[in-house]
C-alpha cells in the first residue's frame, strides 16, 4: 500500500468548504461500474480501492475527522467523486482557514475554500 498521505493516482484533485471536503479522482481504464469501486469512510481514515488493483489507492490517515454518516461517494462519467463531511466536533482543531492537506504528512497543498452560496 502506499505510505501514509500519499497515493497512486496522481491526478487527483480536491476542494473544501466550510463543512465538506471533495475529492474528484481519475478511473482507471477496466473501472467502470460501482461494483468496481470500494471506498471506506471512517472517522480519521479514507480506504479507496479500485477492482482492477488489489492494493488500495488510498489508506491513509485523514488530516482532520469527518463524519462517516455524511460521506458518499459516486461516478460521474470516467471520475469518481469523494464527499466528506467535516467532523463538527473536530471544527475547533481545524485551521480557520480549513483543512492544508486530505491526508496527515501530505505537506501544504490546499485549496482555497469555497465560499458560502449567497441566500436568494
Amino acid at each position: 500500500p502506499p505510505p501514509m498521505g500519499s497515493s497512486t493516482i496522481e491526478d487527483w484533485t480536491w476542494t473544501q468548504s466550510e463543512e465538506e471536503v471533495e475529492m474528484t479522482i481519475p478511473m482507471p481504464p477496466g473501472v467502470t461500474t460501482k461494483k468496481d469501486v470500494s471506498v471506506e469512510f471512517k472517522r480519521n481514515k479514507l480506504k479507496l480501492t479500485f477492482s482492477d488493483d488489489p492494493d488500495p489507492v488510498f489508506d491513509s490517515e485523514l488530516e482532520y475527522a469527518v463524519d462517516p454518516d455524511g460521506c458518499s461517494w459516486q461516478i460521474e462519467g470516467r471520475t469518481l467523486v469523494i464527499t466528506m463531511e467535516k467532523a463538527e466536533d473536530d471544527y475547533e482543531s481545524q485551521n480557520v482557514e480549513g483543512w492544508e492537506a486530505v491526508f496527515k504528512g501530505a505537506g501544504f497543498c490546499a485549496p482555497k475554500l469555497r465560499p458560502k452560496p449567497k441566500p436568494r
